[in-house]
């Protein structure tokens, strides 16, 4: 590890930069990089958030949040949730870790981590207008609070979003044919 801002080969030796640009050039296939740079704002998230990627890992997604609290007010995501849900989309897979077991994020933090999962993958949440992009509303179906009898909310609750047709799945084929 390093606390400056360079690239280590596989065996530790140092590769300069010229600055905040070199960071979109990692000389690998794989790069690590702190989140402390993307949650301080430096340059170097801007020059990221500007590539596109193949896999993005988040470790301790729990820290991309929403400034909730007695001393904060409003609903503003922080840097390190804005820049998650902007690159994002510029991702072919998204990878959350958020294995904190003293952690214990609210259901609405959980819920702007899958924000950042559908980004691009309208079938985790839907497509805009579903039902399921917000809490307040899907929480209380989830959770048995809330019957849905209605044929036309059922509906619109299964239509969007609507799986993806697996293989082995012919149930989506009945349902898509009926």
């Amino acid at each position: 590890m390093s606390n400056r801002k360079v690239w280590l080969d596989p065996n530790g030796h140092v590769i300069k930069t010229r600055g905040a640009e070199d960071i979109a050039r990692c000389p690998f296939q794989i790069g690590i990089v702190s989140t402390g740079l993307i949650f301080h704002g430096a340059p170097e998230a801007d020059a990221l958030a500007e590539r596109r990627f193949g896999t993005v890992v988040l470790d301790e997604a729990h820290r991309a949040r929403r400034a909730r609290g007695i001393t904060v007010k409003g609903d503003e995501p922080n840097n390190l949730l804005k820049f998650m849900r902007k690159i994002a989309g510029l991702s072919e897979a998204r990878d959350l870790r958020h294995g904190n077991p003293r952690s214990r994020p609210n259901v609405e933090e959980l819920w702007d981590l899958l924000e950042v999962l559908n980004q691009g993958a309208d079938h985790v949440l839907g497509r805009d207008f579903s039902a399921w992009r917000q809490c307040r509303n899907a929480l209380p179906i989830l959770t048995g609070e809330k019957l849905v009898d209605n044929e036309g909310e059922a509906w619109a609750l299964i239509r969007n979003p609507f799986a993806a047709a697996p293989r082995q799945m012919p149930l989506f084929d009945h349902i898509r044919s009926d």
